[in-house]
């Protein structure tokens, strides 16, 4: 006997391939006569810009720059700065990845050392991860049913998350902002950041909408004879159309938005000062495209009319638990050691480390951000420091969890800091948060079935008397007989799953 099997296929985004790779940095940088001589430094940051990403075959190969900027106190006890770029050029094999694969690449500081040899002089060094990665949907195909006369099939639906598609895309986006006059022209930059942030997501067949903005920062010297702090705040919007085979209008899409470069040029306006910023960046969106399916897998089977041979096997998949979506804010308060800030010049973030928990029952966030301070001291001095600022928030899951799956995605939009009298700055952190959060399943199936050709059926009477203990599964009885589960109700005038106590039972032969 030959039996038909109905199968459904179930797809899920993984990652087949990651390799990482390293630039280091070993530089003597000469100041050039336009900059101040060194009396302090107060800090040297190495930010990495990806411009192009290809790929050839199983060669994909990153180029860019790496913007090395040296942040120092002068011999008038002044804010100063210097820019040096670097070229940035990695490339990785690719093996076994198969050419619709999305490719991505992600560059990120390791570490960096600075050490002023003179007044004039200083070595830095340090270490940039390239990292390539490779995604890709893949599918499996389960049995949700047996589709053949006399055989039987003990099933359970359950719902799991079915990736559909996934898509890179990388855009381009420039625009000239003009300083407002009660602030200083552009004197030097003394840092920059640039977030990319998600407003609105529309599915529509084969394409995604979305909306949002990037908004862009920069802390710079005033060029004037006191080089004043100055900071600015621009925004350009953020509109997009992103091809997506196989995406429909009730596709379930996440998105991530990043920034893989940013590019600042100051100009001068028809007054002549540097009142204009040209801002360039490439920021890309990072789409997967899902369902939730449900779907019935079988948990046992037999046949009525022949021994059947079963073969089992576990089979893994995904469940939706939450959807972190939220704009949130938290206050914190940290110690600067024996310092004492009169006034706080910036706080930003210099790096953000998420992580979901689960104690089974409800699900944590924890955020691990490292806060760089930049202050006058008691004394009138500019300071610089590092303070690292936990955070840890609950919520309800959606059910019961062991294993969760996750890829958090936080975004830090705004620090502010404020000087107390005690040598202590209190923070209010401003964050939003858009990931999804899935339960790891595992659950023993049937694999394949076949007609045991060496085992014939017994032939049973027409009614056969069977005792049975309290609980007793009533699957269990009816497959030991080979009849159906519903002859065995039906005859007995049962109703549950289960025997409630001891007792005779009637089984019919099908």
């Amino acid at each position: 006997m030959s039996f038909e099997l109905k199968k459904e296929e179930l797809s899920a985004l993984k990652c087949t391939c990651t390799v990482c790779t390293e630039q280091s940095i070993d530089l003597e940088l000469n100041l050039p006569d336009y900059c101040s001589d060194i009396k302090r430094i107060l800090k040297c940051s190495v930010s990495p810009n990806v411009v192009t990403l290809s790929r050839s075959g199983e060669r994909a190969s990153a180029e860019g720059e790496i913007v090395v900027r040296l942040v120092y106190v002068n011999n008038e006890e002044k804010t100063d700065c210097f820019e040096h770029k670097i070229e940035l050029s990695k490339s990785a094999e690719l093996k076994d990845v198969t050419q619709d694969a999305v490719v991505v690449c992600n560059a990120d500081t390791e570490y960096v050392n600075c050490r002023a040899a003179s007044q004039r002089r200083c070595s830095v060094n340090g270490n940039i991860s390239v990292t390539f990665k490779a995604y890709s949907c893949e599918s499996k195909h389960v049995i949700s049913q047996i589709e053949s006369s006399g055989a039987q099939t003990l099933r359970e639906k359950t719902d799991c998350v079915n990736t559909v598609a996934c898509g890179e895309k990388c855009f381009d986006l420039s625009e000239t902002a003009s300083i407002e006059q009660k602030m200083q022209p552009i004197g030097k930059i003394i840092r920059s950041d640039a977030l990319a942030r998600l407003d609105t997501v529309k599915a529509v067949s084969g394409k995604l909408l979305i909306k949002g903005d990037l908004h862009t920062q920069v802390l710079y010297c005033g060029d004037s004879a006191d080089g004043e702090v100055q900071c600015l705040h621009h925004s350009m919007p953020i509109s997009q159309i992103i091809e997506i085979p196989d995406i429909t209008e009730d596709t379930e899409c996440s998105v991530r938005l990043y920034v893989r470069s940013l590019s600042l040029q100051p100009r001068a306006d028809s007054s002549g000062s540097n009142r204009l910023l040209e801002i360039a960046a490439k920021v890309c969106a990072f789409v997967e495209g899902y369902d939730i399916k449900t779907i019935e897998l079988i948990d046992d089977c037999y046949s009525t009319r022949c021994k059947m041979k079963a073969e089992f096997g576990q089979v893994s998949f995904l469940k939706k638990l939450h959807t972190f979506d939220s704009r949130e804010t938290f206050r914190k308060t940290v110690e600067l050691s024996g310092q004492n800030a009169k006034t706080v010049l910036d706080a930003r973030c210099v790096k953000t480390v998420p992580d979901v928990t689960s104690d089974g029952k409800k699900l944590e966030l924890h955020l691990n951000l490292i806060v760089g301070l930049l202050f006058i001291d008691e004394e009138n001095r500019i300071q610089y420091t590092e303070k690292t600022v936990e955070y840890t928030g609950r919520t309800a899951a959606a059910s019961e969890c062991k294993k969760i799956v996750c890829t958090p995605y936080v975004s830090v939009e705004e620090i502010e800091g404020i000087a107390r009298t005690d040598s202590k700055i209190d923070l209010r952190v401003v964050f939003s948060s858009n990931f999804n959060v899935f339960s790891s399943e595992e659950k023993r199936i049937c694999t394949g079935v076949s007609e045991d050709e060496e085992q014939q059926k017994e032939e049973n009477a027409a009614l056969i008397v069977c005792y049975c203990k309290k609980g007793e599964k009533l699957w269990n009885i009816a497959k030991r007989y080979s009849t159906t589960l519903e002859a065995v109700r039906e005859e007995n005038d049962l109703h549950g799953d289960e025997t409630e106590d001891e007792r005779m039972l009637m089984i019919p032969c099908v």
